[in-house]
C-alpha cells in the first residue's frame, strides 16, 4: 500500500520547481473518468494528477482546481471552480508517489486561511480516487496537506464576511421590505411619529428579512449553482460553508424577532416570525412545484407594511393596513412576472415552475401581469377616501398605477422580452420613487 508522507509548506518555500514529481512514477491510464461534485466535474485519469489553484491578481477573483493528465496533454482540464485571493498553492498526487503542498511564505502572504480550502479540495481527490478503485494510491491524501501558520488579518477576513452577509441578506431587497415596513408604520401612526419606535421597527424587520432571505439560499443552493443569475452567490461557489449560513440566519432571525416583541409588541413580532416561515418554509419549496409559488410570494411582500403598522398602532390592525399592504401586493405581481418571462431559460435550469414555462407565447403571463396591475389602480383612490393620504397623491397614484397598467398592457398585446423589460423597468420600487419625488 502506497501512502502519503507529512509534509509542510514551510520547507518547499525555496524549492517551488525542484519538488515536482517525475511522471515517469505513475502509470498512465487511457480511460477518462468523470465525477460530477455539483459545483464543478473531476475529470481525467487518475493515473497522475496534479491540483493547482493559480494566482489570481483580482481581489476576489475565482482559484481554479484542475486534474492534469500527465503526459496525455500540456494544459490541465479545468475541474472544480475554488474561491479566493491572490493564492499560489500545488498539490501534486502521483500514483506511488507523495501529496505535497507547494507555497512559499510569500506566495502565502497571509491568506493562509485558504489552506483549509485547499484540503477540502484533496479530499475530493481522494474520495474521486476511491470510487475509481485507487483507494490505496490516495487513501492518506488529505493528511499530507498542512495548514500552514500565518495569521489571516482579522480586517480583511471581516470585510469578506462583511461583503458575504450582504450577499446572503440579500441587502437591496431587504432595505425594500425595510422602507415598505417603515410605510406602514408612519400610515398606523396616531398622531405624532415615534421615531424610536419607527427605528427598533425596521432593524427588527431588517433582521427577519435577512433571515428569511438566507434560509431561501441554504434551500436553493443547488439550483442556485445551475442558473446564471444566482451562480455567483456565497453558497454555490463555496465562499461560505452551509452550517455558517445557517448559524447566520438563526442569529439574525432570532435577533430580529427579539427586537420586534421587546421594543415594538407581540403582534408585530408574531407577523415578523410567520413570515420568515412563509418564505423560508412554504414559498420556497413550492417554486419547484407550482407556478401558484409566485402569488405566495406576493404575500410575503405584503406582509412587512401590516408589521410596520402593528408597531405604531399598539399591536392593532384595522382595514386602513389593508391599503398599503393590499397596494404592495398587486404591484409585487407585474415585477416578479415580468422578471418569470425575461428569466424563464434561467428557471427551468433550476427546475422552477413558473408560469412562463408553460406558457410560450407568453398570454397567460401577460394577462395574469396586467390584471393585478389594473387592480392596483384604485387603491390611491381608496387610501385618499379613508384618510391615509392627501388628495395630491390620489392625482400622483392614478398617474403611476397608470403608467403601470399601460406598460403591462403592451406586454399583453405583443409578448417579448423588450415589452416585459419595460414593465419590469417601470415597476421597480426605486423608479417609482423617483417618480414621486
Amino acid at each position: 500500500m502506497i501512502t502519503a508522507p507529512q509534509t509542510t509548506t514551510a520547507a518547499a518555500s525555496s524549492n517551488h520547481d525542484a519538488e515536482q514529481p517525475d511522471p515517469s512514477n505513475g502509470s498512465e491510464s487511457s480511460g477518462r473518468q468523470v465525477i460530477d461534485f455539483g459545483n464543478g466535474l473531476l475529470r481525467g485519469s487518475m493515473a497522475a494528477a496534479s491540483l493547482e489553484l493559480r494566482n489570481e491578481s483580482a481581489v476576489g477573483a475565482d482559484v481554479s482546481c484542475w486534474l492534469d493528465t500527465l503526459g496525455a496533454s500540456e494544459d490541465p482540464t479545468p475541474c472544480l471552480h475554488l474561491p479566493g485571493r491572490q493564492l499560489q498553492r500545488r498539490a501534486s498526487v502521483l500514483q506511488g508517489g507523495p501529496l505535497r503542498m507547494k507555497a512559499s511564505q510569500e506566495q502565502m502572504g497571509p491568506f493562509s486561511s485558504h489552506a483549509g480550502r485547499a484540503m477540502s479540495a484533496a479530499k475530493q481527490i481522494q474520495a474521486t480516487a476511491m470510487l475509481l478503485g485507487q483507494e490505496q494510491a490516495f487513501h492518506s491524501a488529505s493528511a499530507a496537506v498542512q495548514t500552514p501558520s500565518f495569521a489571516f488579518p482579522s480586517w480583511q477576513r471581516a470585510a469578506e464576511l462583511l461583503q458575504i452577509y450582504k450577499q446572503l441578506s440579500k441587502a437591496k431587497l431587504s432595505l425594500l421590505v425595510v422602507a415598505s415596513a417603515g410605510a406602514g408604520y408612519v400610515a398606523g401612526s396616531p398622531e405624532n411619529i415615534s421615531w424610536p419606535g419607527l427605528g427598533w421597527t425596521v432593524t427588527g424587520t431588517f433582521c427577519a428579512a435577512a433571515c428569511a432571505n438566507t434560509l431561501n439560499q441554504v434551500y436553493e443552493v443547488l439550483p442556485d449553482g445551475k442558473m446564471k443569475r444566482t451562480n455567483r452567490r456565497p453558497l454555490p461557489t463555496g465562499r461560505l460553508p452551509v452550517g455558517h449560513a445557517l448559524a447566520f440566519a438563526a442569529v439574525t432571525g432570532g435577533l430580529g424577532v427579539s427586537i420586534l416583541a421587546s421594543k415594538a409588541n407581540s403582534l408585530t413580532a408574531g407577523l415578523g416570525a410567520a413570515n420568515i416561515g412563509l418564505y423560508a418554509g412554504i414559498y420556497t419549496p413550492l417554486k419547484a412545484l407550482t407556478p401558484v409559488n409566485t402569488w405566495v410570494g406576493a404575500v410575503v411582500g405584503a406582509v412587512p407594511p401590516l408589521m410596520g403598522w402593528a408597531a405604531a398602532s399598539g399591536g392593532r390592525l384595522d382595514w386602513g393596513a389593508l391599503v398599503p399592504a393590499a397596494a404592495l401586493y398587486f404591484w409585487q405581481l407585474p415585477h416578479f412576472l415580468a422578471i418569470a418571462w425575461l428569466c424563464r431559460a434561467d428557471y427551468a435550469r433550476g427546475g422552477f415552475r413558473m408560469l412562463s414555462l408553460a406558457d410560450p407565447l407568453g398570454k397567460r403571463t401577460a394577462r395574469a401581469a396586467l390584471r393585478n396591475a389594473l387592480y392596483l389602480m384604485p387603491l390611491g383612490a381608496l387610501a385618499t377616501a379613508i384618510g391615509l393620504t392627501t388628495p395630491a397623491f390620489t392625482v400622483e397614484a392614478a398617474i403611476i398605477s397608470g403608467a403601470l397598467a399601460s406598460t403591462a398592457a403592451s406586454f399583453y398585446r405583443s409578448p417579448s422580452n423588450g415589452t416585459a423589460r419595460l414593465l419590469l423597468k417601470l415597476s421597480r420600487l426605486p423608479n417609482i420613487g423617483d417618480l414621486l419625488w
